[in-house]
């Protein structure tokens, strides 16, 4: 696994723990057992990293949708499918969900 995806990683789970807002950079460089300095490397600042989470979750609908497209069934069927996909996604990815909610309230320029 390559250094960024190992610091999103890492940063889902202090983000899971201990929430958005008091994750910082130097609790996320000691989960990811790095300098700050070298943090900084892959990302300016977690609102950075928080970015990056939220376009894989883009990244991962968007595939989907070209999935279903491909197939040749009805237009009824792709969005029964979609839908179905949607609620996978977000029961896969509850914490991403939460944690773009939690930024949006306190204001957090990425999902604003």
């Amino acid at each position: 696994m390559e250094k960024e995806q190992i610091i999103i990683k890492k940063a889902k789970e202090l983000f899971s723990e201990v929430g958005y807002k008091s994750t910082t950079m130097e609790l996320l460089a000691d989960r990811c057992n790095m300098g700050k300095g070298t943090l900084y490397l892959y990302f300016k600042s977690k609102e950075d990293v928080l970015k990056s989470i939220i376009e894989q979750l883009i990244g991962t609908i968007e595939e989907k949708v070209r999935n279903i497209e491909k197939l040749n069934i009805s237009f009824s069927e792709q969005i029964s499918m979609l839908l179905t996909e949607m609620i996978k996604i977000k029961k896969e990815q509850s914490l991403v969900v939460k944690l773009a909610f939690e930024a949006k309230q306190i204001g957090n320029k990425v999902v604003n």
